[in-house]
């Protein structure tokens, strides 16, 4: 089946001069701290490259040379329930280009749970996917129910279990039926 390929145009490019004012303040297991100059916080997602374990200790920042510091600090017991702790230090350094790519990131809009039977068939043309042929790869037994769902409902609703089937057949990830159903949102039927 054909792989999905939307690109969503959700005013990141609008937005991305609005986090001019930010400054790094700190960074913790939740993402990048940046601070407006007028108080205000934002939490940006750390880049994937960086993975701090959920059991870090004594997470520090270093702003100077962009590192962050923590210990993973383990117990063990021996025989006689001796209880030795070790502490093993990690370090990750952080780019002034992974910064620039946190303070710049804007999150994704959420995804609608329903849209209506013109949007989501626009969007499926639009993404190339032909429906007839993930119809037809479904299961003998789930085709009828697909075909009137498909030609007959006023909406479709993201959680539903043919919109699940019907994803599956078409290779894609929950991720990539999130994007379709955001780009269909997008589409206003009346201006087509």
């Amino acid at each position: 089946m054909k792989k999905l390929t939307l690109i969503l145009l959700c005013g990141v490019c609008a937005c991305a001069g609005l986090f001019a004012d930010l400054t790094l303040r700190t960074v913790t297991t939740d993402g990048f701290v940046f601070v407006s100059d007028r108080g205000n916080e934002r939490l940006k997602p750390l880049p994937t490259t960086v993975v701090i374990p959920t059991d870090a200790h004594a997470l520090t920042w270093d702003a100077e040379t962009l590192t962050l510091s923590w210990k993973i600090i383990t117990e063990t017991s021996d025989d006689a329930g001796e209880i030795t702790r070790t502490e093993t230090p990690a370090t990750a350094t952080l780019t002034g280009e992974q910064i620039a790519t946190a303070r710049n990131y804007v999150a994704p809009p959420p995804v609608p749970q329903r849209v209506s039977k013109a949007q989501f068939k626009l969007a499926l043309l639009g993404s190339g996917i032909d429906i007839e042929a993930l119809i037809l790869a479904l299961a003998p037994a789930d085709q009828p129910a697909a075909r009137v769902l498909y030609n007959n409902s006023d909406y479709f609703t993201r959680t539903a279990a043919m919109v699940a089937k019907l994803g599956f057949q078409a290779e894609l990830t929950s991720e990539q039926l999130d994007d379709l159903f955001r780009a269909a949102a997008q589409i206003d039927p009346t201006k087509i």
